[in-house]
């Protein structure tokens, strides 16, 4: 699929996994019929970056260099809002269907109500780029430059607790019910205890740096760069417990190929 003039920097699939969407560093979102790969809509108003997005039913969010976050109708490509306030470029961007988290380098994150427009809430506390933020139910994780971790409460918009969770920047964070799995700069894969916060272990051995993190309920997939030998190592975890594996549910295993 073609059309971009420049480096797609994010990605999404819609809810029918029949459409993508794309944000360019070119300022504009194309909206894409996967099967047919052709472009149905090109969405423009960013002034800069188009650097994260997020899609739920009609809706589309993004947000850009430009610091703006815009909301989109992705039938007829119209810009709903354009919501204003961070005071620096925009590097995250999660939403529900009813309210919009977004973080910023400025070091801030806001809460949007989706239908009004209106900032509902500044939360601070990272001290550098808010890299990543993702929502579930009442609570908002976010993760940074700054090698935080931090979890808020939705409800009363204030800090459950802080995790130092990486000697580096926070480069990939997944989190459900049970467990936060976050990756570093630093090389390091980490589980934390969602209740408590309590380092849980460690994935992977150390590598030069973490790419990205993905699990369900049984499996985490972890995509590094290996300190040995510079190569993109794929590392597959199993979540079963001991007494699971010991009955023949799959050891961590882990596959291997060059960039």
């Amino acid at each position: 699929m073609s059309g971009h003039t420049s480096t797609v920097r994010c990605l999404k699939l819609a809810g029918d996994s029949k459409t993508a969407i794309s944000g360019s560093r070119d300022g504009t979102i194309r909206i894409w019929d996967i099967e047919t790969a052709v472009c149905k809509r090109v969405l423009e108003g960013h002034d800069a970056t188009v650097r994260c997005l997020d899609v739920h039913g009609n809706i589309i969010v993004s947000g850009s260099f430009d610091g703006q976050c815009k909301i989109w109708s992705m039938s007829d490509g119209r810009c709903w809002n354009t919501l204003k306030g961070h005071t620096n470029q925009i590097y995250a961007i999660a939403f529900d269907g009813i309210s919009i988290a977004t973080g910023s380098l400025d070091c801030n994150v806001r809460v949007w109500n989706v239908t009004s427009g209106i900032c509902t809430a500044v939360l601070q506390g990272h001290t550098s780029l808010v890299s990543h933020v993702q929502m579930r139910g009442a609570t908002l994780v976010s993760g940074g430059a700054d090698g935080q971790i931090r979890v808020w409460s939705l409800e009363d918009m204030t800090t459950t607790y802080c995790l130092a969770a990486h000697g580096n920047a926070v480069t990939t964070l997944q989190f459900d019910e049970n467990y936060i799995v976050s990756g570093g700069s630093d090389g390091r894969t980490r589980v934390w205890d969602f209740e408590t916060g309590r380092l849980v272990r460690e994935l992977a051995n150390p590598a030069e740096a973490v790419y990205n993190v993905g699990f369900d309920k049984e499996k985490a997939v972890i995509i590094v760069t290996s300190r040995q030998n510079q190569m993109t190592v794929l590392e597959v975890w199993s979540f079963s417990s001991p007494k699971e594996t010991a009955a023949g549910a799959s050891s961590p295993s882990s596959r291997t190929k060059r960039d």
